[in-house]
């Protein structure tokens, strides 16, 4: 059995690292949604751009900055800053593990909940995901936090069988799982 247990949250002050780091321009294409791809930048964008190739779920439309290396205020194996569009992974990541690819997508379920989901979304999903409606992800909460369990766990394709178990999103039924990833994928058109 996995047990993944994720401290993604971090202060929503940009690193004054963010401004020094330049990385080449990737993208990453999805089927599943018909929008524009995702540009990662940053000294760590090719690691996102590998994780989100492979997704199974809707990718987040524009820039996304990725920075892999330490990072004082991000004390858990990665942090999200949804409103700045940044993801900080530890320089110890690696995605090789489907561990290490559900931290990354679960942080880029931060930044997805951010840009993508409207209020009506959010209060869908929360019913869903049996979780108090949250907001725009300004501070972490509950199903913030169980919405970005279950993008991941939608995005590697998961099933409950495999004995997956995450820190808030446990699903009661496959049914149920599957209506989650469904909602994730329609709230994207």
């Amino acid at each position: 059995m996995t047990v993944l247990a994720l401290a993604c949250w971090a202060p929503a002050i940009a690193p004054a690292a963010a401004d020094r780091v330049v990385g080449r321009v990737t993208g990453a294409r999805m089927a599943l949604a018909p929008q524009s791809p995702t540009v990662f930048l940053g000294d760590g964008a090719e690691l996102a751009e590998r994780v989100a190739a492979r997704a199974r779920v809707p990718p987040i439309p524009g820039i996304v900055w990725v920075f892999h290396h330490s990072n004082p205020a991000c004390p858990a194996p990665a942090c999200a800053w949804p409103a700045m569009g940044q993801l900080w992974l530890q320089a110890t990541l690696r995605v090789r593990t489907i561990e290490d690819r559900f931290v990354v997508l679960h942080e880029l379920g931060h930044v997805f909940d951010y840009r993508q989901l409207s209020a009506a979304d959010r209060a869908r999903l929360a019913v869903l995901l049996r979780a108090p409606v949250w907001g725009d992800q300004q501070q972490p909460t509950i199903g913030s936090e169980k919405f970005a369990d279950a993008y991941a766990l939608c995005g590697l394709g998961l099933s409950l069988r495999r004995g997956w178990i995450v820190d808030e999103y446990v699903p009661r039924s496959m049914r149920q799982h599957r209506a989650v990833c469904r909602a994730i994928t329609q709230s994207a058109n």
